[in-house]
């Protein structure tokens, strides 16, 4: 099994650990599914596209991990009866669910939030924050009766500071932080820590959906002039990849981060300093 050289973590540091991964199909949610398996988990991988999911199971599998150890759950996780069945078949596959990233999210549109659609608006809350609800509501109770928990909801900077063009976005991050720390509160004494990973600009397909809506609305010198612009202001001077977020939820859910708990970690480079 192939893992990182640079990995903080052992090959077998998740060992007899079920995670689950929302939105896992691509991106971020990929690469948080790629390195629980690396590091020993058995790993479900969920997503509303088939398509996605198989390609994921894929690219873990040609890391050396077997295929008894992975499951992929294709369905809408704004839908409690879903999330409900979800965690049901995890439960019955493997016997326990230890760590949930809640990492599904949608951007329906990109503009002024006077022009985007209401629809738009209430499908981008559904999907962002009450299928982060549902899945938690769903995963709790098997937490409870194993007295162990990890729940990372993935969260971002626009939920901490508002984006403009991406208000309904803003506001469901904005909301799944307020709900990683009011929940916190509330389970950890039956061992549960939940807490949020909020990236900055990553390189995965969400960001290309805004870089295009620049382009489309300004050309592509504008994607240019912006690119430049804003490396300017990130000290490190990089975009952060999918896998530096997927290294900050390994350790919010390793033995490393036992008293962490209603925190939510920026992961930008330094763009914004909370």
């Amino acid at each position: 099994m192939q893992q990182s050289s640079n990995s903080p973590f052992r090959g077998d540091s998740f060992r007899n650990r079920t995670v689950l991964v929302t939105g896992a199909g691509a991106g971020v949610g990929r690469a948080i599914a790629m390195s629980f398996a690396t590091h020993g988990a058995k790993v479900v991988v969920n997503d509303i596209v088939r398509d996605g999911l198989e390609e994921t199971l894929e690219q873990i599998q040609s890391q050396g991990v077997d295929r008894d150890n992975l499951r992929s759950v294709v369905g809408d996780i704004s839908s409690i009866d879903f999330a409900t069945t979800c965690i049901a078949e995890i439960k019955a596959s493997f016997g326990s669910l230890d760590i949930l990233v809640n990492n599904a999210s949608v951007i329906s549109e990109v503009g002024a939030f006077v022009e985007v659609s209401p629809a738009s608006v209430e499908r981008d809350i559904r999907v962002g924050l009450i299928g982060t609800m549902n899945m938690c509501r769903a995963a709790l109770p098997v937490m409870n009766s194993q007295n162990f928990g990890r729940i990372i909801n993935i969260g971002s900077d626009a939920g901490r500071a508002g984006n403009a063009r991406l208000a309904s976005y803003s506001a469901t991050k904005g909301g799944v932080i307020a709900f990683t720390k009011a929940l916190a509160q509330e389970v950890g004494p039956q061992g549960i820590t939940v807490n949020a990973v909020c990236p900055g600009s990553v390189r995965a397909p969400m960001r290309d959906q805004i870089l295009q809506d620049v382009e489309d609305r300004l050309g592509p010198d504008a994607v240019t002039a912006r690119e430049q612009d804003r490396l300017q202001q990130y000290p490190t001077r990089r975009i952060a990849e999918p896998e530096d977020i997927a290294n900050a939820v390994l350790f919010i859910a390793s033995s490393l981060a036992e008293d962490i708990t209603g925190q939510a970690l920026s992961i930008n480079g330094g763009f914004r300093m909370y």
